[in-house]
């Protein structure tokens, strides 16, 4: 038995000299009690009961001379009931250890397991649970090689009347068991009663009626509730656990499948781990979040938010849901910008290698690149912006190409191109950026102007930089464009910031000589500009542009590279350095970096993108990020305070040899001194497992 403090493991082992020592370093099953002894089932050497103030180990064995000792030595599951009561699950049956007389009581909980031969039949009680209404639920049978219709089942205990309720597989009923080897099984914050059994067996019971529907695993819509993915060539691949997050988040592990996160709120589930005897390497993307194998065995939700799981080979983890990693998907190449197809489940994205398209469901990429002898194939490989229209076509701007329309039906490209003898054509095929205004119209940001373009007809207004003309476009390439709420356009350049008058055609230029990458109209009306000096917002009385600043950046935010907003009016910026989300008020200001999975030493500007239901796509270097801006959530809980020693004139006191305190010093409530024991003093450790060693 290993004991964790935060800093440093300490392990309690069989010491053949040592009496009070551990009965045997097979230890199966732990359980906490109210009095703080900590409760340790073994394999055929009895029951331990630890005292922590001691670090004594107190035996209880089977005594075949003794009806009132332990009913056998095999302890493969402990509970403590909320009325302080010690349940023991063994290869005969259930126990309960009645703390007042030091004695065990035993329940025929089924005959079978009274009877059984432990040596051949190999099974017995795997769980047990105490719902919130005081019932007891047994889950029994042979998890490691029990076949469906084997002894085992569901077991319902009522410990007011004994009453014994038995569940079981029955082939003729669709609404029983899929298995009868019952492992794990959870009451859920909703009062939902889960049940985990060998194979494709997570069930959600009706206690009211019994019945049982089965959320079986879906290899084409793996985003739905199930068990983790069922391993091949695995016999009994079986439900290891359940349990619920704080923030009431479905967990389901397995032994040779990893484990489950189904999250009610967004209907989806995501994978962690690797799946036993996988040849397709398709779950390899499921271990970047630390969790790398493929028998995730218990799981433990701890009062400090944190959820805890141990697998096969001995290793533990810990989920820090504070501790927050933005997530990262590779893909190999750079996107820079995004559009989702809802309807397909498609997420394309315009790189730096041409136009990728991911399946969201089987995570299958393909690639479309410019062919030479195919004039429906993309027109260049380098692409700056994409933007959807109306008809169910894509738009997109590539580098040095041209103008593309992508037909999402047939997945066939449309190429526009500059031509200098036909003056309603585009400005120039070096592009930047694309944007759709209230009207419909396409404008397109190029390296030498500004379209305006009828994608009806392709007919192109053009608008371009005039050095005798102060009031025409500024100089510069085109990086972005944006329509006000008063429906006036704005163009940004490395030069400066430009509104144009559409009466006239003519602009007017603020932020002079500054290169602005981003525009960006936020839900209250105002317009951002972000760029390699800082980040501004436009003040409408004062005519101007203001720097943003903030006590965390009192100088204003530079090499801005991006700027969305989300659902809930938060801005989420993005520098050559960090990821930044600006709250509602615009007071307030998260960093996220390096430490939470932010790639340093970005440069190029991105398009970033929201999905109509608030997922955000944040181009990167080789990759993107996506997610939903309440998954990085910030809560915080404080370290878990527990004192650990008190002296008197520096000298340890131990419970029980001063009239000071008979209980452990963790458990004592009031401390009694006389007026000479006036010199003091505590030893505590403040447990902040998040930021353990």
């Amino acid at each position: 038995m290993h004991r964790y403090d935060g800093k440093k493991i300490t392990t309690f082992s069989h010491n053949n000299d040592d009496p009070n020592s551990l009965a045997s370093n097979v230890a199966l099953s732990v359980s906490a009690d109210s009095s703080g002894y900590i409760w340790v089932g073994l394999g055929l050497t009895g029951l331990d009961r630890f005292d922590p103030a001691t670090n004594k180990f107190t035996h209880f064995r089977h005594d075949p001379k003794d009806p009132s000792s332990l009913g056998n030595d095999s302890i493969s599951a402990i509970i403590t009931d909320r009325a302080g009561n010690t349940w023991l699950g063994t290869a005969r049956g259930l126990d309960m250890y009645d703390n007042k007389t030091g004695r065990f009581i035993h329940y025929t909980i089924n005959d079978k397991i009274k009877y059984a031969n432990f040596q051949n039949d190999n099974f017995g009680i795997n769980t047990i649970y105490e719902d919130k209404k005081g019932i007891l639920w047994i889950g029994w049978g042979n998890q490691y090689s029990g076949k469906k219709e084997d002894p085992g089942g569901l077991i319902r205990f009522d410990k007011t009347t004994g009453k014994v309720t038995g569940y079981k597989h029955n082939p003729a009923d669709a609404n029983s068991l899929a298995d009868n080897n019952v492992n794990p099984i959870y009451e859920d914050s909703k009062n939902n009663f889960w049940v985990g059994t060998n194979g494709d067996g997570l069930h959600l019971m009706d206690r009211a009626t019994g019945k049982f529907t089965q959320d079986k695993y879906d290899a084409a819509h793996p985003e739905k509730l199930s068990r983790p993915p069922l391993a091949a060539i695995m016999e009994n691949n079986f439900i290891s656990f359940i349990t619920e997050d704080i923030y009431g988040r479905l967990w389901i592990g397995s032994n040779g499948s990893g484990m489950n996160m189904y999250d009610p709120a967004a209907k989806k589930t995501t994978h962690f781990g690797t799946v036993a005897n996988d040849k397709t390497n398709r779950f390899a993307k499921d271990t970047l979040n630390g969790f790398t194998g493929d028998a995730a065995m218990r799981a433990f939700p701890s009062k400090d938010g944190l959820l805890w799981i141990a697998d096969f080979s001995g290793n533990m983890y810990n989920i820090a849901f504070s501790s927050i990693a933005v997530p990262y998907f590779r893909v190999n190449k750079t996107p820079g910008s995004f559009y989702l197809d809802k309807e397909k489940n498609m997420l394309w994205m315009g790189t730096d290698s041409g136009m990728l398209r991911k399946n969201m469901i089987t995570q299958q990429l393909k690639l479309f690149k410019n062919e030479p002898n195919n004039e429906t194939s993309l027109s260049g490989n380098e692409i700056w912006a994409v933007k959807p229209d109306k008809q169910g076509n894509l738009w997109i701007a590539t580098h040095f190409h041209g103008l593309n329309k992508l037909n999402l039906q047939t997945e066939k490209f449309t190429a526009y191109h500059h031509d200098k003898n036909k003056p309603t054509s585009l400005v120039h095929d070096s592009m930047h950026t694309l944007f759709f205004d209230n009207r419909d119209f396409l404008w397109i940001g190029t390296h030498k102007g500004l379209s305006r373009m009828d994608p009806k007809t392709g007919i192109c207004s053009n608008y371009i930089h005039d050095e005798k003309d102060s009031l025409s476009l500024s100089a510069g390439s085109i990086f972005n464009i944006a329509q006000d709420k008063e429906n006036v356009i704005w163009v940004s350049t490395n030069t400066g910031m430009n509104k144009l008058d559409s009466k006239t055609g003519k602009f007017r230029l603020y932020l002079k000589d500054e290169l602005i990458n981003i525009i960006y109209l936020d839900a209250g009306g105002i317009l951002w500009a972000g760029g390699a000096a800082g980040l501004y917002y436009f003040e409408s009385k004062k005519d101007n542009f203001i720097k943003y600043t903030n006590p965390v950046y009192p100088n204003g935010i530079e090499l801005i590279t991006g700027i969305i907003e989300d659902d809930k009016k938060n801005l989420w910026i993005s520098t050559g350095n960090v990821l930044l989300k600006i709250n509602e008020k615009r007071d307030g200001i998260k960093i996220y970096n390096e430490t939470h999975g932010v790639q340093p030493g970005i440069e190029a500007t991105f398009q970033h993108y929201k999905t109509a239901d608030g997922r955000i796509f944040l181009g990167s270097s080789k990759g993107y990020y996506a997610f939903y801006p309440d998954e990085l959530n910030d809560s915080r809980t404080a370290p878990l305070l527990q004192f650990t020693n008190f002296k008197i004139f520096n000298k340890e006191i131990v419970a029980g040899e001063d009239e000071a305190f008979t209980t452990p010093v963790w458990q004592t409530q009031n401390i009694k001194l006389s007026h000479d024991q006036n010199t003091f003093s505590f030893e505590f450790n403040a447990i902040d497992y998040k930021k353990s060693g």
